[in-house]
């Protein structure tokens, strides 16, 4: 508001100054005054001039800022309780907002059940449970302003309730409801089977969704985690009430469940409220059938094993496969391999690998393939890690004409990252994004449920984010090198391509070798025949 008044007051003045001839400056008090230029034109020419480069910017304006080193953050550490039946509890007490957020995690997904149960169990629980059909528990839902969502993973459903601190004890009612006793009404299945049969079906036209599921189907063929969570509409329609209600029972369990709360709740509230609620949830079958059909698979640590022996290790070229889409301005890729589960990897050094290779706006690829190339609007590399395996992936899309050229970028940079290590500056720049983004993700009460669920996922120690940061911060140039020799062996690689192949498909293969049809599903397809040569021109 200052420089508005002064700006106003002299735009009020000034007219009356230059109106008003009869007031004149006092000439000795003129003269005594110093000339303010002429003493800032000595300022300025003792000041030095910034150098200049031949482009004329300064050359301080080519150097990039250097980061200090990071800094281990004080992470929150979650306490533990068991309730009688074998609920384990896992909390973390945040008082700044009147909020509680709980989240259920049950350790069996959809790749521990036939194609589509899981699934389709997983969405019927908000289709009504206890005495409340659908409609009557959405609005129970809405009275009290509660936030419900259902999570489902290869290896998890999660369900997460959040609520007002005075609105705990009406939302941990429907919650039980939700988890130990969902009604499964016929009526309600045959309806959401059409709906996530409609969704299936339309999937298939959407490129960005037929890319990770081939990719998923090629890397991992017939093991569960090959098959996409939501399957085909054939096979959600045939999923039966029968086989939904034999696995809620063998799956919802309280001793394979762990329920984290975050919020602004205290250890006497929460057992007394979880008493309650869910004190006397027992398994529903045999103790022993529930706990062999509850527990989840081992990890699965001879991958590496299993891929020097196999048959593409001894490959020299990538994998190439296409899904057919005529007509596509641009193409979606997928380029990685399969790598161990989440607790048989060095996670530091591998997240830090990938946070320079493609885990941010100016990491490799995206620099490369967006601001040199402009073949994309950006392009990224991560990890996905399960309990038994995972994969790495390169993601993007580019325009159609610029596939090839795409993904001969892509494996330069690939080849790159494995032959020579990264840069200090990247090293120290990776280290500070990883460690600076740990609390910011645990800044709200959704954000520490998923930190506990995720540990408990995994079976980690509570204390094991606070090691991870610790490790972060220790990841050095060759450790990184040395998982990107380990885990983006180039003969390994799959690349796969959602698009029009008529445009790309022999550039591709005279580089890769013969390619591989499926259609947007993973069905095999047969290889199209090749086009008649065009008849000559004048001719009709």
């Amino acid at each position: 508001m200052r420089g508005v008044c002064s700006r106003l007051c002299v735009a009020t003045l000034l007219p009356l100054v230059l109106v008003c001839g009869g007031c004149k400056p006092d000439k000795n008090k003129a003269a005594a005054k110093p000339d303010a230029g002429a003493a800032a034109s000595k300022v300025r020419a003792t000041k030095p001039k910034p150098k200049v480069g031949a482009d004329g910017v300064p050359a301080f304006m080519d150097n990039a800022p250097t980061l200090p080193a990071a800094k281990t953050p004080d992470l929150p550490l979650a306490k533990r309780f068991k309730l009688p039946a074998g609920l384990e509890v896992r909390y973390i007490e945040k008082r700044d907002l009147p909020l509680v957020r709980f989240g259920l995690l049950i350790k069996r997904g959809t790749a521990s059940a036939a194609p589509g149960v899981a699934y389709v169990t997983a969405k019927m629980l908000a289709e009504g449970a206890g005495k409340r059909g659908a409609l009557d528990l959405s609005a129970a839902l809405q009275q009290i302003g509660a936030e419900l969502s259902i999570s489902i993973g290869l290896d998890f459903i999660e369900i997460d309730l959040e609520v007002l601190k005075r609105h705990v004890d009406a939302g941990l009612s429907l919650l039980s409801d939700i988890v130990q006793r969902p009604r499964f009404e016929p009526t309600e299945l045959r309806r959401l089977a059409q709906r996530l049969a409609a969704r299936a079906q339309s999937r298939r036209a959407r490129a960005t969704a037929v890319a990770p599921l081939v990719f998923h189907k090629v890397l991992f063929g017939e093991d569960p985690y090959g098959i996409p969570r939501l399957p085909t509409p054939a096979v959600i329609r045939s999923v039966k009430r029968a086989a939904v209600v034999a696995f809620h029972r063998d799956a919802f369990t309280p001793d394979s469940a762990v329920l984290a709360v975050a919020g602004d709740i205290d250890r006497a509230g929460l057992v007394t409220a979880l008493g309650t609620h869910f004190g006397s949830w027992k398994a529903q079958g045999s103790k022993k059938q529930g706990a062999a059909a509850a527990k989840p698979p081992a990890d699965d640590k001879r991958e590496d094993k299993r891929s020097k022996k196999g048959k593409a290790a001894q490959a020299k070229a990538p994998r190439l496969v296409f899904v057919d889409k005529p007509g596509a301005p641009q193409s979606v890729l997928r380029i990685g391999m399969r790598c161990p589960g989440r607790r048989s990897v060095k996670l530091a050094p591998l997240r830090a690998l990938f946070k320079v290779l493609g885990g941010s706006f100016t990491s490799r690829l995206n620099q490369s393939l967006r601001e040199t190339h402009g073949y994309t609007y950006g392009a990224s590399a991560s990890a996905s890690l399960y309990r038994r395996a995972g994969l790495v992936a390169v993601r993007t899309s580019v325009k159609t004409s610029v596939t090839e050229p795409a993904i001969v970028e892509i494996m330069k940079q690939l080849e790159a990252i494995r032959d020579a290590p990264v840069t200090p500056a990247e090293a120290n720049k990776a280290r500070r994004q990883l460690i600076d983004a740990m609390p910011a993700r645990l800044e709200s009460v959704s954000g520490l449920v998923d930190a506990q669920t995720t540990l408990a996922l995994y079976d980690l120690p509570l204390d094991a984010d606070r090691r991870l940061a610790t490790e972060y911060a220790a990841v050095s140039a060759a450790d990184m090198q040395a998982v990107a020799r380990a885990r983006l062996r180039l003969g390994q690689l799959t690349i796969v391509v959602v698009g029009d192949t008529s445009t790309f498909a022999k550039k591709l293969e005279k580089r890769y070798g013969p390619a591989t049809y499926l259609g947007p599903d993973g069905e095999a397809l047969p290889r199209p025949k090749a086009k008649p040569a065009g008849k000559a021109k004048g001719k009709r």
